[in-house]
């Protein structure tokens, strides 16, 4: 395997087992170097034994400030720098809304949502105080979009991943810190155990996917490598039209994961100046003032018009 990631360094919360394990086991065998964060410690003993020298790892609480900040701080004094980073961690529950409890709620959302707000925050530092610029990757969920019975809580995290991850993504684009998320199915993972004691649930997930096939997580990775592989400068994403003279696909990538719709546009039409009268009954057409957008491509949030949702 060509070893795309060689002198990268790289975080993933949720680290000791499912999505976040076959990925960490991915970024090595390509060359990267990785910091791995969970609470589970046995497992985390597991992986670094099976990673050898190119991992370490942290218990790490992610709705713990601190402990999120001494993991981004590893993969600095341990590695030198930060590269890029994935974001794992999460788990959920089966309440109803009309019965959920509210301890429940908050811990739901404050693993998955503030969880990853506060691995962003510190992921974003780092890569920056390393220079270059980076990825980092959050793991939304099909229930982002598709909302379920009894995961109230649960979908609620993951569609406010989804809006952290595109608030991110356009303010720190121009540090060249690329934001995005990717939205699974249903994969077979130690959090998707709960399927298997409630089968009507599980097959409900396989029922709504085409060919009826589940993932499984060993093969998810793959998707995860044109997050990672910052086959960019290494001066760093720089101004996106210059990104785009490089790599045009991979960027129109991203833009289209994040909402963005770049659109062929007709050619401007000059506007006349209106004359006097014209002016005064007020007929004459305005330019529509421009929105701001940090791809600066043509797509329809650089024309004033809000991204239209990802189906």
């Amino acid at each position: 395997m060509a070893e795309r990631l060689a002198g990268r360094v790289g975080v993933v919360t949720g680290g000791a087992s499912g999505i976040g394990a076959e990925s960490a086991r991915m970024f090595v065998a390509e060359g990267a170097r990785v910091v791995l964060a969970d609470r589970n410690e046995a497992l985390l003993g597991q992986m670094a034994d099976e990673l050898g020298d190119a991992a370490v790892t942290e218990v790490v609480d992610v709705t713990v400030e601190a402990d999120v900040e001494r993991m981004t701080a590893r993969a600095i004094e341990g590695f030198g720098g930060l590269h890029f980073a994935l974001n794992c961690a999460g788990l959920g529950t089966l309440e109803p809304v009309a019965d959920h409890s509210l301890e429940g709620w908050q811990t739901v959302i404050g693993v998955c949502l503030t969880g990853t707000f506060l691995s962003v925050k510190h992921e974003a530092r780092a890569i920056a105080e390393t220079g270059g610029g980076g990825a980092i990757v959050n793991l939304a969920s099909i229930n982002a979009k598709v909302p379920s019975k009894g995961m109230s809580a649960y979908c609620s995290a993951k569609a406010g991943v989804e809006m952290l991850t595109r608030c991110a993504a356009m303010e720190l684009g121009a540090q060249g810190i690329r934001v995005a998320a990717i939205g699974p199915g249903f994969v077979e993972t130690p959090l998707t155990e709960y399927a298997k004691m409630l089968p009507a649930i599980g097959d409900a997930y396989v029922a709504s996917i085409p060919g009826n096939l589940v993932a499984e997580r060993r093969g998810f990775p793959t998707l995860l490598r044109f997050n990672t592989t910052l086959d960019v400068p290494q001066g760093g994403l720089g101004t996106s039209e210059d990104a785009l003279s490089k790599r045009p696909e991979a960027i129109e990538g991203a833009l289209r994961q994040l909402g963005h719709r770049p659109e062929r546009l007709p050619p401007r039409r000059r506007l006349q100046r209106p004359t006097e009268s014209a002016a005064a009954a007020g007929l004459h057409r305005t330019r529509r003032p421009r929105a701001s957008c940090i791809c600066t491509h043509r797509c329809s949030a650089a024309r004033g018009v809000p991204p239209r949702a990802i189906s």
